[in-house]
């Protein structure tokens, strides 16, 4: 295979130029990220109708022309998996394509599979199987080998051939506006934002918290989130999910008690990282109902035996309207949005966007009974009361 690798500014500046008169482009990135919280970019691959190059990230450093040029441009920029490959273009330059082609968000609306590798959807589509000698490469080391960037350029070969054909089956099948509706969402720059506020959503077990706990253990994980991203080492050196959860079932915080669960959690906290967890759990607390789940903590209730009944019907049905219009069940609903729907129909992410025509209209009418739903013939349908 031949590519091109650029490793000069001058070079850049060619690769930037060819972007700006491209139809469409495939990308994908190589980045570590063991050792921090940022991923550090090493590559990115790019492949054009006419050439494929790979830009050395290291080598060059400042790509903020590049990544301008992905928005500035009318060029479609084509991913597998989008969201990794967008948070770095994010970190690196807080900026994002204009156009974005996603072939497994494509994949998924065609019926292909949830989460479908790039691998297997190019041996599904051309009968080629890539190798997957180099997954566990160090792309941040220097030089790298012939074979390395031959697998890496290998991620973006097929790109614009599968986009292609992704594209036409969506025309023909009538989902092509559902698939750009949801792909412009991967688009919101909020979805790679630090938001340490938020931090406490990534935490196993945080929904089984109430009242005073979950407080306590939101503030934890905002500090750890804020320190991790200053530091940029990856949050769970500084505190274990475990420990922050342990901690905030703890009536009172100490320095000892603090420093006990950073060695169960095997990490070195400094003397003014005690004293910062502390006062983030010190923060008056009065009033606070030990019981009440936070209002954005999840559902005001849990659904009744008779509710969940009912959500694994509608379970059944979703699952069988995903085969008949050739969408991944995931793509479609999940469990918890089911749940969410049974229990506030109006609100729920079903009743909007494509997802209502494709399913949460039929949902809902079936809520108010206007709609009954019945076997017929080993299929689940609604059918007007």
């Amino acid at each position: 295979m031949e590519f091109e690798l650029i490793d000069t500014e001058q070079g850049l500046e060619d690769v930037v130029a060819h972007v700006a008169a491209a139809p469409w482009i495939g990308i994908d990135t190589e980045f570590v990220r063991e050792r921090t919280y940022f991923p550090k970019l090493c590559l990115i691959q790019i492949a054009f109708p006419d050439r494929l190059v790979i830009v050395d990230a290291i080598a060059i450093g400042d790509l903020r022309s590049l990544f301008h040029s992905f928005q500035s441009s009318d060029v479609r920029c084509i991913f597998h998996a989008a969201t990794q490959d967008l948070e770095v273009f994010w970190h690196e330059a807080e900026m994002l394509p204009r156009l974005v082609h996603d072939t497994q968000l494509g994949a998924a609306f065609l019926g292909l599979g949830e989460q479908l590798g790039y691998a297997a959807l190019v041996e599904m589509l051309f009968s080629v199987r890539l190798a997957k000698t180099h997954t566990r490469t160090n792309w941040a080391g220097r030089p790298l080998s012939t074979a390395a960037l031959n697998y890496a350029a290998e991620d973006v070969l097929f790109l614009g051939e599968i986009c292609s054909r992704q594209i036409e089956a969506l025309e023909k099948s009538g989902k092509r506006a559902w698939y750009e509706e949801a792909v412009t969402a991967l688009l919101q720059p909020a979805l790679y934002e630090v938001a340490p506020e938020q931090a406490w959503r990534k935490i196993k077990g945080i929904r089984q918290c109430r009242g005073r706990e979950w407080l306590v253990v939101s503030r934890l994980a905002a500090w750890r989130e804020r320190e991790a991203a200053r530091r940029n080492v990856p949050r769970q050196w500084l505190l274990r999910d475990e420990a922050l959860l342990a901690l905030s079932r703890k009536r009172t915080l100490t320095r000892a008690k603090v420093a006990e669960f950073a060695r169960q959690s095997k990490v070195r906290l400094a003397p003014e990282d005690l004293d910062a967890l502390i006062s983030a759990a010190a923060t008056p607390l009065a009033g606070v109902d030990e019981q009440q789940p936070h209002a954005d903590a999840g559902p005001k209730r849990e659904p009744s035996a008779a509710q969940d009944a009912l959500v694994d019907a509608l379970m059944a049905w979703s699952r069988q309207r995903s085969m008949d219009i050739e969408i991944s069940l995931n793509q479609l609903a999940t469990r918890q949005q089911l749940q969410q729907f049974v229990l506030d129909p109006v609100n729920s992410e079903l009743c909007r966007g494509w997802r209502s025509a494709a399913l949460g209209e039929d949902l809902l009418a079936f809520m108010e009974g206007r709609k009954a739903l019945f076997v017929d013939r080993n299929r689940l349908k609604f059918t007007p009361r």
